[in-house]
């Protein structure tokens, strides 16, 4: 039997949903090799939903080479219980920084709240232990997510009576895995076949130019990068930029090029028009992800503000600026195409008014 660490440490069961309760999944990879067809490749994976103890049974029984091509997790791995309050209680719930007010920070886009004008169900936060009957209310004023349990008792029939103040429901579990065939953020396809990422004529691996036709056994795992946007309180894609005002520009020597690295903080519009600094706005030195202008031979001086791009293969951030002097209103094209540079990746193209 292998040794385990930490064998000392006592366990605790918790409250369970009962032994005959279908709580976890278990997957098999049946690799038929023989099988080259399209159905042979797409249809290799068996899932199954399995009680505690046949889940077990199930992988105590596996001859070692099937256990190896196994896979399981529980449900309360890819889903989780929270409620409708504002910080921590007995169930995850919002940000403790939520504006319970419905609005943002200083007048920064007063309806900019994504949360509330998102969520799936109706919330009223000052409700109190009003509970409502939702086959009798007028049209408009349930929604129509079922079953979701509410308030401190049980009021009788979920779908039917609630408590719009304090719902609780489960949501997906966070950070969590993907497999699967798609595009790599270049438009590339992924899993890539001949040429690799960076080469010519590329296809799916295998050589297939549909990704359809990828077989399941070159998927790509891997986690689901959402970030959580402390101003809309949603979690949200990577963002490709952010305003930031330059406050101090300093220099590092590199391969004996003097090279100007800049300091900054984050800024961003407000309902007028004016740059202000956010509430969590982030900062950057030279030390601690400075900001770089992508030609590297311009000096932008303090005060500036610049639109501003995460580079997290070089830990900074990277912006361009003009040298020439634009027009009040006139737009600036960015394109980061560095190939004369070395700077294989900057090929997106932003633009924004100049400032």
């Amino acid at each position: 039997m292998p040794s385990f660490g930490n064998q000392s440490v006592t366990t605790v069961t918790p409250e369970s949903l009962g032994g005959d309760s279908y709580t976890k999944i278990i997957a098999i990879i049946d690799r038929n090799d023989k099988d080259r067809s399209v159905y042979g490749r797409v249809h290799r994976a068996s899932v199954a939903f399995k009680t505690d103890a046949n889940f077990d049974a199930q992988l105590k029984s596996m001859p070692s080479g099937v256990f190896q091509r196994a896979a399981g997790v529980d449900l309360a791995s890819i889903f989780y219980p929270y409620e409708t309050r504002i910080g921590s209680g007995v169930m995850p719930g919002f940000d403790a920084n939520l504006d319970p007010s419905g609005t943002s920070p200083s007048g920064v886009n007063p309806s900019g709240i994504d949360l509330y004008r998102l969520l799936p169900f109706r919330w009223e936060k000052d409700l109190g232990n009003k509970v409502f009957d939702r086959w009798s209310v007028p049209s408009g004023e349930a929604d129509s997510l079922k079953t979701l349990v509410s308030g401190k008792q049980y009021y009788g029939d979920t779908d039917r009576y609630r408590n719009a103040g304090q719902v609780r429901g489960v949501g997906l579990r966070l950070p969590m895995m993907a497999v699967g065939w798609g595009f790599d953020t270049r438009g590339l396809p992924c899993p890539s076949g001949a040429g690799g990422p960076g080469g010519s004529g590329i296809t799916f691996q295998g050589g297939y130019a549909s990704g359809y036709q990828v077989d399941p056994s070159h998927y790509v795992a891997a986690p689901i990068d959402l970030r959580y946007d402390r101003k809309r309180h949603v979690w949200t894609s990577p963002e490709a930029g952010f305003w930031a005002e330059i406050t101090n520009m300093d220099t590092e020597t590199v391969s004996g090029i003097i090279v100007p690295f800049y300091s900054w903080v984050e800024k961003e519009l407000n309902a007028s028009g004016y740059m202000v600094k956010p509430k969590f706005a982030r900062s950057g030195s030279k030390i601690n992800w400075p900001g770089h202008e992508v030609n590297y031979n311009t000096t932008v001086t303090s005060g500036t503000h610049v639109w501003m791009v995460p580079d997290p293969g070089l830990n900074k951030n990277a912006f361009f600026y003009p040298k020439e002097v634009l027009p009040s209103g006139q737009y600036q094209y960015m394109s980061y195409l560095m190939v004369s540079q070395n700077q294989p990746g900057w090929d997106f193209i932003r633009a924004h008014s100049l400032l």
